[in-house]
């Protein structure tokens, strides 16, 4: 889902599988939609193409809504994987509306990330540098907690481009970044769920296999993640709503 992180030189043979940990961990906070969307969708909405705007309120809506999801102003997440006998852990504190460090632990190395307000660094093994912008606009979306917030109240680009039939139905959404990137989302007619997302630059695909309601928000708690790299199942093992983060997490070392 993320749209940005390349994580500098030093490329490891375990960092295609890294990248696709960072890449699902920063946009990992969306859900399902609601019993009453899927009601109002099933009766016949899906016949008049929907806006893209409206398809992303749908979306809010099922999270719980507008006015639930601003009441989340932190959350401390937590994602694993294995390969072979590999353990990938990476970890997300974010403090709305501008706050966020990502921390990522592989067999061979560890790498951070921190957003503070406008300034960002990152540090592999310790080796410190200035962030780039686009890895701060992307940050900064996900800072917000929730990104679909973030894409409605900024001006992107929103295109639904109608219903793709595979198994059941989805709608299209189109979504254009400032610099130029695109990420197509996939959401089902039928229930409202976000089904997958696809990153047009790097052609990564993100499929959301399991959702859990955590204090009244759905979020996924099992990915799948397809790139160039590989394969990789993911597994949210720690989710902590509106938990008090000090400020000296974001200090920038």
């Amino acid at each position: 889902m993320g749209v940005f992180l390349f994580l500098g030189e030093g490329w490891s043979r375990f960092g295609g599988m890294r990248l696709l940990l960072v890449t699902i961990l920063i946009g990992t906070l969306i859900g399902l939609s609601s019993e009453s969307v899927s009601q109002n969708i099933s009766s016949g909405q899906s016949q008049s193409l929907l806006s893209g705007e409206q398809v992303l309120n749908i979306f809010i809506d099922s999270l719980g809504g507008a006015e639930n999801l601003r009441r989340v102003k932190s959350i401390i997440m937590q994602v694993e994987a294995e390969l072979g006998d590999q353990k990938f852990v990476a970890t997300s504190y974010r403090v709305f509306p501008d706050k966020m460090k990502l921390v990522l632990q592989t067999p061979v190395e560890q790498s951070i990330r921190i957003l503070n307000g406008q300034q960002g660094v990152i540090s592999i093994n310790g080796v410190l540098k200035e962030m780039d912008e686009d890895t701060k606009e992307g940050m900064l979306e996900q800072a917000t907690i929730f990104p679909v917030l973030y894409q409605l109240e900024n001006g992107l680009e929103l295109i639904n481009h109608g219903e793709r039939v595979y198994d059941e139905g989805y709608y299209e959404v189109e979504i254009t970044y400032p610099n130029g990137n695109k990420r197509i989302s996939y959401y089902s007619i039928k229930t409202g769920l976000l089904y997958k997302t696809i990153n047009s630059a790097t052609g990564r695909t993100s499929y959301f296999l399991r959702y859990e309601t955590k204090e009244g928000v759905k979020i996924p708690t099992q990915l799948r993640v397809r790139s160039r790299e590989g394969q990789m199942i993911l597994f949210l093992t720690r989710c902590e709503i509106n938990p008090l983060i000090p400020d000296s997490e974001f200090e920038l070392e």
